[in-house]
C-alpha cells in the first residue's frame, strides 16, 4: 500500500505543477521538479510492489494520461523525459497489460487533443495494434473510424504525417473488421486533401488512401473505385484546371496503379478467423479508365509547370513498369487508340465487366502472336522513315543567312584543320566564304562564334518543327507515339534547358517502352534466322546492365 500511495501522491503533484502558472524566475526549479516526478512515477510503475496493488489498473491509466499530457510541455527536455518514461512503462507492462495500454492510447486518440500528445498516442497505438484480440477488433474499429475522420480534418502537417504512417499499421490488424461504409467515409475525407495547395497534405492523403484501400475487406473494389473517383476529378481535361489538383491526382494514381490485380478476384474473410477464400466475382478496371490514365500522363507531360511534368512522367513510368491487364496489348496494337478518351466525360463511373468483355471502338484484343502481324510496321525501313521523316528543316529568315554561313565556315575550318596537307585549300575556301558574306548586307551586328562553345548565341532560338503524329492516329502504335513524345520533348539536344531529373524520368519511361517493343519484335523473329534471334536475346539479357550504365 505504501508504494501505491507514494505513486498516487507523485501523480497529483505532477498534475498540479503542470497546470499551475508560475513566474519566470521559478521556471527552472519547476522544470527540475517535473523531471524528478516523471522519473519517480516511472520507477514506481515498473516496480513489482505496484503490480500487486488492488488499484493498479487506475494507477496505470492515470500515469499514462499524465505522461501523455507532459509530451506537450513547452520545455523540450520535459517532453523528451516524458516520452522516454512512456516507452519504459509500455515496455515493462505490454506483456501483461497490453489491452489496458491500448485502451489508454485509444482514449488519447479519441480525445483529439494537442498535436504532440496526439502524435505520441498515434504511433504507439500503431505499433501495438497487432496485440488487440480478434474479439475486440470490431469495437475498436467502430470507435476508431470517427476519430480518424476528425483527425484527418486537421491542418497540422506533423499530425497528418504521423497519421499517414500509422494508419497502414493500424488497418493491417483492424482492417478486416472495417465495413464498406466506414472505408468509403475514410476515403472521402482524405480525398478532400487531394486539392490542397500544401504538398504535405496531398502526399499524406495519397498514402492514407492507399492504406485504406489495400487493408479493407475488398481491396480490389476500393482501389478501382478510388481510381475512378480520381479520374472524375480531372475529366474532361480543361485548361483552367488547378495544378494542385493535377499533382494530387497523379501522386495518388501512381501509388494505386501497382495494386490493380490482374486476376480481379477478391479475397474475403469467411468462416473462422484468418481463413481466406477467393470468390468468383470479377472486379476489374475498365479499358477506358486504363487508356485515360495513359492519355493523361502523355497530355500533362506538356504542362507549363515542371512539377506537373515530373509527376506525369513518374506516373507514366509506374504505369509501364507495372501495367494492368491488357494495357500492353492495346498500346502495341497498330490500329492505335482511334479516339481520345480524356476530352469528353466518361459514360460510366465504374465498370464491373472484365476487360475482355468491354467493347472499345477501333480496338480489338488479340493474341500475342498476332500483335504485329504485318512485319513492315516495325521494319528497318519504317523505323528509318520514322526517324528521318519526323524532322523538318528549320526555316531561316534572310537576316539569319550570314549566321548560317558563319557557322558553315567554322565547321569547314574544324574539319579541314585536322589534315596538315590541306591548309592552303582550307584558307582558299574560307576566303571565298568570307567574300560572299561581305556582299550581303546584314542588318544585325556581326556574331563571332567561339570554337570552345558550339552552341548558338543566346539571342538566336532555332525552333525545330517535329511532326510526331497523334496518339489517336488510326495507323500509329500508341507506344511508338509515346517514344516520339519522350524523345522530342526531353531527350534531344534542343531540350538542353530541361531539368536533369526530368530527363532521367523520361529516359526510364523510354526504356520501358523499348522493352515492350523489343519483346514484341522477338516474338515475330522466331520464325526467322536463328542468329538474329540469338543476337536479340543477348541484347535483352544485357538490358538491366545497359540501363544502369545509361543512367550513370
Amino acid at each position: 500500500m505504501a508504494a501505491s500511495d507514494k505513486l498516487h501522491k507523485a501523480l497529483e503533484a505532477l498534475n498540479i505543477i503542470h497546470s499551475s502558472t508560475t513566474p519566470s524566475d521559478d521556471v527552472i526549479l519547476k522544470n527540475k521538479e517535473k523531471i524528478g516526478l516523471c522519473v519517480l512515477v516511472t520507477d514506481m510503475m515498473c516496480s513489482p510492489d505496484t503490480k500487486i496493488a488492488p488499484n493498479f489498473s487506475y494507477l496505470l491509466s492515470h500515469s499514462m494520461e499524465t505522461l501523455l499530457k507532459l509530451c506537450d510541455d513547452q520545455d523540450s527536455n520535459i517532453r523528451m523525459i516524458a516520452d522516454e518514461c512512456l516507452n519504459r512503462i509500455i515496455k515493462v507492462q505490454m506483456h501483461t497489460n497490453a489491452s489496458k495500454i491500448n485502451l489508454e492510447l485509444h482514449k488519447e486518440i479519441k480525445r483529439n487533443g494537442p498535436a504532440r500528445s496526439l502524435r505520441a498516442a498515434l504511433w504507439r497505438f500503431a505499433e501495438l495494434a497487432h496485440l488487440i484480440r480478434p474479439a475486440k477488433g470490431r469495437p475498436y474499429m467502430q470507435s476508431l473510424a470517427p476519430c480518424v475522420i476528425k483527425i484527418a480534418a486537421r491542418s497540422e502537417e506533423a499530425v497528418l504525417e504521423t497519421l499517414a504512417s500509422a494508419l497502414p499499421k493500424i488497418l493491417s490488424s483492424l482492417g478486416p473488421f472495417m465495413n464498406d461504409n466506414e472505408a468509403k467515409q475514410l476515403i472521402n475525407v482524405f480525398m478532400k486533401n487531394i486539392h490542397s495547395e500544401n504538398a504535405v497534405l496531398r502526399r499524406t492523403a495519397a498514402s492514407s488512401i492507399l492504406g485504406i484501400c489495400i487493408h479493407s475487406q475488398k481491396p480490389q473494389a476500393f482501389v478501382i473505385h478510388t481510381i475512378t473517383s480520381l479520374l472524375d476529378l480531372v475529366l474532361p481535361v480543361k485548361d483552367d484546371l488547378s495544378s494542385y489538383t493535377i499533382l494530387g491526382v497523379l501522386n495518388c494514381l501512381r501509388s494505386l496503379i501497382p495494386h490493380v490485380a490482374n486476376d480481379g478476384k477478391e479475397t474475403f474473410l469467411r468462416g473462422s478467423f484468418g481463413v481466406k477464400r477467393k470468390t468468383n466475382k470479377q472486379v476489374t478496371l475498365s479499358i477506358d479508365s486504363i487508356i485515360q490514365i495513359f492519355e493523361l500522363c502523355l497530355h500533362w507531360t506538356q504542362h507549363s509547370d515542371h512539377n506537373v511534368t515530373t509527376a506525369a512522367l513518374e506516373t507514366l513510368n509506374e504505369l509501364l513498369t507495372t501495367p494492368p491487364k491488357d494495357l500492353i496489348t492495346i498500346l502495341i496494337d497498330s490500329h492505335g487508340l482511334g479516339r481520345s478518351r480524356i476530352l469528353t466525360a466518361p459514360l460510366k463511373k465504374l465498370s464491373s465487366k472484365a476487360l475482355s468483355e468491354v467493347s472499345v471502338a477501333t480496338i480489338s484484343a488479340v493474341d500475342d502472336s498476332q500483335l504485329l502481324d504485318a512485319d513492315d510496321d516495325l521494319s528497318s525501313s519504317k523505323v528509318s522513315a520514322w526517324l528521318q521523316g519526323t524532322v523538318r528543316e528549320p526555316h531561316l529568315s534572310p537576316s539569319q543567312l550570314p549566321l548560317q554561313r558563319s557557322l558553315l565556315s567554322h565547321s569547314t575550318l574544324d574539319s579541314l584543320s585536322d589534315y596538315p596537307d590541306s591548309e592552303s585549300l582550307a584558307s582558299e575556301d574560307i576566303s571565298l566564304l568570307l567574300k560572299e558574306e561581305t556582299r550581303l548586307p546584314s542588318p544585325e551586328p556581326e556574331v563571332f562564334m567561339s570554337r570552345d562553345s558550339p552552341s548558338p548565341p543566346p539571342n538566336i532560338n532555332l525552333i525545330m518543327d517535329w511532326d510526331i503524329g497523334n496518339v489517336t492516329d488510326g495507323d500509329l502504335c500508341p507506344l511508338l507515339f509515346c517514344a516520339r513524345r519522350l524523345v522530342t520533348a526531353f531527350l534531344i539536344p534542343e531540350c538542353s534547358s530541361v531539368r536533369v531529373s526530368v530527363r532521367a524520368l523520361a529516359l526510364s519511361c523510354l526504356c520501358q517502352v523499348l522493352k515492350f517493343i523489343l519483346k514484341c519484335l522477338l516474338k515475330n523473329w522466331i520464325g526467322e534466322a536463328r542468329k538474329r534471334l540469338q543476337e536479340s536475346s543477348m541484347f535483352m539479357m544485357s538490358y538491366d546492365y545497359a540501363i544502369i550504365q545509361i543512367h550513370s
